[in-house]
């Protein structure tokens, strides 16, 4: 590859985004940098549990304390110590980390979307945080309506592409696959 290509995903929680970005690590050799990335490091340096409570206060007062755009100055010199190629972004929440990601040549934001009931299921199944598995569809809703996911519909909406994720993981690779090779043929 002759030059870098910064796929960053959005959505709502359980929307595809780590699945999305797994698939350009496996299929393409893609580099993944994540904003929780710093948040889990800090949560696990402090001992503290690693559930979206803690993630969600964490990021609210670091932001609060070292300006919104924290997380993406922290990725933008991330994908710069990694080096050349393709990057892929999970968890983009906040306009503020997408205008300074912007700044990145060859940035592109991908809204991943899925009906919220199929959202919910597809969590509690894959537990990524340790409280998912155990979580109510009114504990789900209710974390929905958190700052952290309130802003991602104003975020979707400046998105480059949209995936529409509520198909099997196959079918979503092959349109991944087609917005990346339009991608590539731009100038």
């Amino acid at each position: 590859m002759s030059r870098n290509i910064v796929l960053a995903f959005t959505g709502r929680m359980a929307s595809g985004k780590g699945s999305a970005s797994d698939f350009f690590v496996k299929k393409h050799g893609a580099q993944k940098v994540q904003f929780s990335a710093p948040l889990r490091d800090v949560l696990d340096r402090l001992y503290l549990d690693q559930n979206r409570d803690n993630m969600q206060e964490l990021s609210r007062v670091i932001r609060k304390n070292f300006g919104e755009d924290i997380l993406a100055r922290t990725i933008i010199r991330d994908v710069a110590k990694l080096g050349a190629g393709l990057f892929v972004v999970d968890g983009a929440r906040r306009l503020a980390d997408i205008a300074s990601l912007r700044a990145l040549p060859d940035f592109y934001l991908i809204a991943m979307t899925v009906p919220a009931r199929m959202r919910y299921e597809r969590m509690t199944r894959r537990s990524e945080n340790p409280d998912d598995r155990t979580k109510t569809w009114e504990q789900f809703q209710a974390e929905e309506r958190a700052e952290a996911e309130s802003l991602i519909d104003q975020l979707m909406a400046e998105a480059d592409f949209t995936i529409d994720n509520d198909c099997s993981i196959g079918e979503m690779n092959q349109r991944l696959e087609a917005m990346y090779q339009k991608i590539q043929h731009e100038d």
